[in-house]
């Protein structure tokens, strides 16, 4: 299969419900589902258009990451009470389990990726600016004070 060289609208609609490996039918999503997780990915693309979007690897990391960024949200509402019985055909609580469990760990590997992409005042972009900030803090009245002496042995 030949790598894309672009994307409209629909096609990344398409990638994002692929990228949730199945996840997206459990909420019975089609590709008009992510109209919104598509503006957002446009927003952080600082584009107009998915179409005038011409770095494809960003492109793609967004939109999985706002894919399961909408699974997370959907299933955390969804599962709130324990029941998969609308999404099943059943009530077992193990396989609600997994399924929790995978959304989880999927939202977080994406959200890992897309940090190099995203703003730096947002939660998963502030996670790509590897900065610490380091000071010294002490307290009124504090019985274990010291200085600290560091030589060059």
């Amino acid at each position: 299969m030949a790598i894309p060289s672009g994307y409209t609208d629909t096609t990344l609609a398409q990638y994002m419900l692929s990228a949730l490996e199945g996840v997206g039918g459990l909420f019975e999503w089609n590709t008009a589902s992510f109209a919104e997780q598509i503006n957002d990915v446009l927003i952080a693309c600082s584009a107009t258009s998915v179409s005038a979007v011409t770095d494809v690897t960003k492109l793609r990391t967004l939109a999985a990451y706002y894919a399961w960024r909408k699974a997370l949200h959907a299933g955390s509402v969804r599962w709130i009470d324990n029941s998969v019985s609308t999404m099943t055909g059943g009530t077992d609580r193990r396989n609600q389990q997994q399924i929790w469990e995978h959304v989880q760990q999927a939202y977080r590997e994406s959200e890992m990726a897309a940090s190099a992409y995203l703003p730096a005042n947002s939660a998963a972009g502030a996670m790509s600016g590897n900065v610490a900030t380091v000071s010294r803090v002490t307290y009124v009245n504090d019985p274990y004070q010291f200085d600290a002496v560091v030589t060059d042995g």
